[in-house]
């Protein structure tokens, strides 16, 4: 059974401020997050790092000066099949597990294998399988 870390939204902004740091003296043309939690992630740096919000990716522009951003690179499955595409686009994230088979550019906070982190835009019971890996006919708890 994984240990369940619950995150609240200060936690989320003391990593938004450290990830800012380290992103302030780069220049970026947008910021793009990956659905789900990498949204709001990009939403709070568009506004701290006063940069575009882009709401897609756009192959035909490439990567170049692109901050593409996730809330977690736990398996790293989902920024490896960017990186074919946007390769030189700048990732980061806020959590980070080492056992990634990709490693983003900046994140803030290293992760155990045996950790299940809950950021507060997710419900507290939720489980440690991803909902798209469940059955697509499943009916959802409600809150």
């Amino acid at each position: 059974m994984p240990n369940k870390i619950y995150y609240t939204w200060e936690n989320i902004a003391f990593a938004i401020d450290a990830l800012c740091v380290r992103l302030e003296q780069l220049e970026f043309v947008g910021v793009y997050g990956i659905p789900r939690g990498g949204c709001i992630v990009a939403t709070i740096l568009s506004h701290r790092l006063d940069i575009p919000y882009i709401t897609s990716l756009n192959l035909a522009r490439g990567g170049d000066g692109l901050l593409i951003v996730d809330d977690i690179a736990d398996t790293g499955g989902t920024i490896r099949r960017l990186k074919t595409a946007y390769d030189t686009a700048t990732y980061a994230t806020l959590d980070y597990n080492p056992s990634s088979v990709v490693e983003p550019d900046y994140w803030v906070n290293t992760k155990d294998d045996s950790d299940w982190i809950v950021y507060p835009w997710e419900r507290k019971d939720s489980e440690t399988v991803q909902d798209y890996l469940k059955n697509v006919g499943a009916v959802p708890k409600t809150s």
